[in-house]
C-alpha cells in the first residue's frame, strides 16, 4: 500500500453526477467506481479512461469485494463483475431475484455486499 501524499487534486472529469445514495464511492487498484440511475461509472484515479456499465433497472449500490471484483446491487437483481481496469470489464454473473415487478413497493432489491473466506455475500430484500 502506497503511503498518503499531498500530490495535486486530479480531476476525474465524470460523465454525469452520482446518485445520493449509501456508499456509492468503491476503490480498488487505482479505479473508482459511482453509481446513477441505471449506470455504473468506472473512472482510472490517475488516467482519463473510463467506462460506464449501463444496467436494466436502478443500481443501488456497487462495491470492489475484492481487487477486481464489483459486485453491482440493483432492483430485481445482482451482477457481478470481474473489472481489471476502466477500459476492460467483464460481467461474470447476473442472478434474478425473482420476477420484476412494475412498483418500487413490491420490487425485490439488492443491497450491500462483502466477501468473506472468498465466498461473495450478498444483502436481499
Amino acid at each position: 500500500m502506497e503511503p498518503w501524499s499531498r500530490d495535486a487534486p486530479v480531476d476525474l472529469a465524470p460523465t454525469h453526477l452520482p446518485s445520493l445514495l449509501f456508499n456509492n464511492l468503491a476503490s480498488s487498484k487505482g479505479l473508482l467506481t459511482y453509481a446513477h440511475d441505471s449506470q455504473v461509472t468506472i473512472l482510472e484515479a490517475r488516467g482519463s479512461n473510463k467506462r460506464t456499465l449501463q444496467l436494466r433497472t436502478k443500481v443501488l449500490s456497487s462495491t470492489f469485494v475484492d481487487g477486481e471484483t464489483l459486485v453491482v446491487c440493483a432492483a430485481g437483481y445482482v451482477e457481478i463483475w470481474q473489472v481489471p481496469s476502466a477500459t476492460k470489464a467483464r460481467l461474470v454473473k447476473r442472478h434474478s431475484l425473482g420476477d420484476f415487478a412494475d412498483d418500487d413497493a413490491t420490487q425485490s432489491f439488492c443491497r450491500g455486499s462483502a466477501s468473506v473466506g472468498g465466498v461473495i455475500c450478498v444483502g436481499c430484500s
